[in-house]
């Protein structure tokens, strides 16, 4: 569920410390956290020690954003998954290039969009093309079993743009493609179309704990923009509902059709299988308040 976990290592975004993180997430419940920073993966490993350490499953991700927007998230189902996001991280960082809309290549990564993402696509009529190329230039992604590194053991996997499969209601999203829904927007599926509820999983972000921690953000955020906090604008800001929830209320708003998801070690770091929930009645979230 906790998909999306920020920590100060999302400069000028995030508040929490890796430790308080992984401490805050074994209060509320969690049986595994993925931790997402913005743009980097630099406190990966001090987060799967902490975790260890606690009794919660680690898992390897990353946000991925283009100045203030979020365009998905994308989450290592082992080594070489992690390997494969910090190689596209790399990349485009490299070249000072902005990450594509929709990124297409990846062997062991999960990608994750937001649901606003998605719809935004129905709105536009985008039909969701996949690049995996940088000043026309290939991005690469690593073989099983080699170090990751830019050695000739890379293949190219792609040179061109390639455009997805699309329907008449949007793009159709591959087996690795997922929507991530905020519990505070559970409701908007009521309009969804049915036919993706069974990519969509729940994906509650973390980046403050309190009201002085989100001020704390704000801060942040007024250092990133260079500007006054009475300036900055919604989209600026993280909305007010990034915090943990109790799992087990988290339940209590959705059903799940099977095990929420199944990990095991994979090369030191731990695999994530989702699976679909179900919409459940939305009186529950109007009734009650997250905290």
């Amino acid at each position: 569920m906790f998909l999306n976990c920020h920590s100060y290592y999302s400069l000028r975004y995030g508040t929490l410390p890796v430790e308080r993180l992984v401490e805050l997430g074994k209060q509320h419940g969690a049986e595994a956290l993925c931790l997402t920073d913005i743009n980097n993966v630099t406190g990966v490993f001090d987060f799967v020690k902490e975790c260890r350490a606690q009794g919660i499953k680690p898992i390897a991700g990353v946000e991925v954003r283009n100045g203030d927007t979020h365009l998905y998230t994308l989450i290592a189902q082992n080594n070489h998954g992690f390997a494969e996001i910090n190689e596209f991280m790399t990349g485009y960082n490299l070249r000072h290039a902005d990450y594509p809309l929709r990124p297409y290549g990846f062997n062991y990564v999960h990608v994750i969009y937001t649901l606003d993402t998605y719809e935004s696509w129905l709105g536009t009529g985008h039909k969701g093309t996949y690049t995996s190329t940088v000043n026309n230039e290939p991005m690469r992604t690593p073989l099983p079993g080699t170090d990751g590194g830019m050695a000739a053991t890379m293949r190219i996997v792609r040179a061109v743009e390639a455009p997805a499969e699309s329907t008449d209601r949007g793009p159709k999203l591959r087996d690795y493609e997922w929507i991530g829904v905020r519990i505070s927007g559970i409701n908007r599926l009521v309009r969804a179309d049915s036919s993706v509820y069974n990519k969509c999983v729940v994906m509650q972000p973390i980046t403050y704990t309190d009201e002085h921690e989100y001020d704390i953000h704000c801060l942040l955020r007024a250092v990133e923009h260079n500007t006054l906090v009475t300036k900055l604008e919604a989209h600026h800001v993280a909305p007010r509902d990034e915090h943990f929830t109790n799992v087990d209320y988290i339940r209590s708003v959705c059903t799940v059709s099977t095990t929420v998801a199944q990990y095991r070690k994979a090369d030191g770091y731990m695999l994530v299988r989702l699976r679909l929930w179900y919409y459940k009645k939305p009186q529950h979230v109007y009734r009650q308040p997250l905290r």
